[in-house]
């Protein structure tokens, strides 16, 4: 690859992280979907030339083989769970990282890494520096979820609306900055690449994300000890953590927000400089001997546990358990005090309950999509969740051992592929432990939050499995010979295969852009164009229970309440645990004259949901609002 081709490709990961970033994260059907249908039809076009390596690793096609066994018990369960609406989306997801992994093995050349490395790495070091500008500014904005959560409006979530994926996707980015500071060819990209390390820092500082600061801990340590270049990267960890002190300090210490960002910059330029120098010393060419690792590694894990017993891990167990306190506050050091409390914020609670699904559920879980309504039935606290909080722990609820084992053993043929390459890479030893770290930062990341269903962090986490899987770590033994290129037979099973998920990521898409175009017809009046538009999601979607919802509601707003009951319990068909579904069928059978199955349907909802405000006190304002909205029939 040419040094234009280089650059280049660099700028379009880049671009690509901070587009997909800017929009909320990927997290959006609209957004995951039109990737899921470009993604596919880039292996598409790729099978129809053929231009791909005929020889793969073994390590590629085994994890590629268990990420599509994931992928296809993930839409499978649509038959026994929940939802098939909500199984066939998870699938679409799965379909989109199975479709990002197979493109960056398929497509990314030998000894190619260090390319794919530097411009996710860069586009992760844009998001922070977007984020530190829009709160020094002030033109970021609260999300959804801050509406949800009151007393979260003081963490730093922008531009994907939630601070834990925020501070996660930032915290991923450190290991991959730090392989640029080591091996970039000139002083000043290594000096940029150090530099942007304190605005990383003080971004992950104001998400008050403390899953954030374990991943970043895990990406660090892991490529300081798999780099071979032990002191030269402490010594960009040294620089670049003196910058982020100072960059928080400066935050804190200054309330104008022009003059703290300035004071930032400052900071992150102070540490390029410095890196920049140091990188041109002797320094820069120091390795510790085997012996020297050894006692190093030794010396940091005693250090660990003496930190850890120091801060008494019994307490902080039982906080972590503790429910979380969801009283709004506006203290000025809750941001501090967050980071370094022990609570969990609900997340023992959360993995209880998968746990508690997975023992109903043991081989095959409950279906895809199915934890929102199992937490909401059989959560012990009142606390909005719609995930587990842990990919790991809502797999095992949704997908059974089934399903746990088909991700977990995909990831640890990835990590295996990371130790061969390691071993075998001596020049791109340095781009292996950058992917590797941050694999693994992802993985760790994965255990803690939500962040799979953030397409731009998961994404970043599965090209670096792809990078560490295929080609793109290793070097060429020299100028192969002209292959013809894959047998016939494969080449027409990918274009099969390709075609029938460009049609599974194409439909949820569609049918999400009809049912959101006739909720905006619905609030407009327009009652016409939102029946057609909600007739052709559900044409598009015929398991679907959502566009049937849609229906139910612009029959009762026509008052055409036959028509809207029949559409209502076709919808409870399709969905038998969505407490919403019966809300509204009661409401229906109520205004219908219809007492008796309200009441029932009634009972049904709050069995659902028992915590919901709506059932939970009697006398409260909102059991009163709802028995009128019931014709006051119980």
């Amino acid at each position: 690859m040419t040094r234009l081709g280089e650059a280049a490709t660099r700028a379009a990961l880049a671009v690509g992280v901070l587009l997909l970033a800017l929009d909320h994260g990927g997290y959006g059907s609209s957004t995951r979907g039109a990737l899921g249908i470009l993604a596919w039809w880039a292996l598409l076009l790729l099978a129809l030339v053929g231009a791909w390596p005929r020889e793969l690793s073994r390590e590629a096609l085994v994890a590629g083989g268990l990420l599509a066994g994931f992928c296809g018990l993930t839409g499978l369960s649509a038959l026994w769970g929940d939802s098939a609406e909500l199984a066939f989306v998870e699938f679409a997801r799965a379909s989109l990282y199975l479709a990002g992994f197979t493109v960056v093995v398929l497509v990314a050349r030998r000894g190619s890494a260090a390319v794919w490395v530097d411009g996710i790495g860069a586009g992760i070091a844009a998001v922070g520096a977007l984020a530190l500008l829009a709160r020094c500014l002030d033109f970021e904005r609260s999300g959804e979820l801050s509406t949800l959560l009151p007393g979260t409006e003081a963490r730093l979530s922008f531009p994907l609306g939630y601070w834990n994926g925020l501070g996660i996707l930032l915290a991923i980015g450190i290991p991959l900055l730090l392989r640029s500071a080591l091996e970039s060819r000139s002083a000043w990209a290594r000096g940029a690449a150090a530099g942007a390390l304190p605005a990383l820092g003080a971004a992950v500082y104001l998400t008050s994300s403390r899953g954030a600061a374990a991943v970043g801990l895990a990406g660090a340590l892991t490529f300081v000890l798999v780099a071979g270049r032990a002191v030269p990267a402490l010594i960009a960890l040294a620089v670049g953590g003196a910058g982020t002190a100072l960059a928080i300090a400066s935050l804190e210490a200054v309330a104008d927000g022009v003059a703290a960002l300035l004071l930032v910059l400052a900071c992150c330029g102070g540490a390029g400089l410095m890196h920049a120098q140091l990188t041109r010393g002797p320094l820069s060419n120091v390795r510790l001997s085997r012996r020297s690792a050894r006692l190093a590694v030794v010396a940091a894990l005693l250090a660990a546990l003496a930190g850890a017993a120091a801060a008494d891990p019994a307490e902080r167990v039982s906080d972590f358990k503790e429910p979380p306190n969801l009283r709004p506050t506006s203290r000025p050091d809750f941001i501090r005090e967050h980071l370094l409390g022990g609570g969990g914020s609900g997340r023992w609670q959360f993995w209880g309950t998968a746990l508690d699904q997975f023992e109903q559920h043991p081989i095959a879980g409950a279906g895809a999509g199915s934890f929102q309504a199992w937490w909401l039935a059989h959560g012990d606290i009142d606390f909005y969740a719609r995930d587990a909080h842990s990919l790991y722990f809502e797999t095992l609820g949704e997908l059974g051992l089934s399903g746990f084992l088909f991700l977990t053993a995909a990831f640890a043929t990835t990590l295996v592929a990371a130790a061969r390459r390691v071993r075998a890479a001596d020049e791109l030893r340095t781009t292996v432990a950058a992917a590797a770290a941050g694999f693994v930062s992802f993985l760790v990341g994965a255990a803690v939050d939500w962040i799979w269903e953030l397409t731009v962090v998961a994404a970043v986490g599965i090209l670096c499995m792809g990078l560490l899987c295929g080609r793109a770590v290793t070097v060429a033994a020299g100028r192969s010979p002209q292959r013809s290129g894959p047998r016939a037979g494969s080449r027409i099973v990918l274009v099969g295969v390709s075609l029938v998920l460009i049609a599974a990521e194409a439909i949820p898409w569609a049918s999400a852009h009809e049912l959101e175009a006739s909720r905006d017809a619905l609030a407009r009046g327009d009652a016409a164009e939102a029946q057609d538009r909600a007739s052709a999601a559900s044409a598009l979607q015929p398991w679907a229970a959502s566009p049937l919802l849609q229906l139910a509601l612009i029959y009762e707003y026509d008052g055409e309440f036959g028509r809207a009951r029949r559409a209502i319990q076709d919808a409870l068909r399709h969905e038998r645990n969505n407490w919403q579904l019966w809300v509204v069928a009661a409401r229906i059978d109520a205004v219908s004259g219809r007492a008796r199955a309200a009441s029932a349907e009634l009972t049904r909802a709050r069995a659902l949901h028992p915590h919901s405000p709506l059932f939970a006190r009697p006398d409260d304002a909102a059991q009163r609002k709802l028995e009128r909205a019931l014709g006051g029939r119980r």
